[in-house]
């Protein structure tokens, strides 16, 4: 039965690894970077919360482009 365990290990992991790598590690990666303010060049990155979000839905273009999309989906 030790063997049999093993052998199921063996077969699971990689792809258990290939999902945790692709999709697991970006989505928590994209919620970290969305808190902050990195461009994706500069070396300093500030924490600034919800900030990105408050941001975002307060911007009429943003509002604009999220009603045209919802109009493109329900055609």
């Amino acid at each position: 039965m030790k063997r049999r365990r093993s052998v199921d290990f063996l077969f699971i992991f990689p792809c258990a690894f290939a999902f945790v790598m692709v999709i697991i590690i970006p989505f928590f990666l994209g919620i970290y970077y969305a808190m902050t303010d990195w461009n994706g060049v500069n070396p300093i990155i500030s924490w600034v919360g919800f900030e990105n979000f408050r941001y975002m839905f307060g911007e009429p273009q943003f509002i604009y482009s999220f009603l045209i999309t919802l109009q493109y989906s329900a055609i």
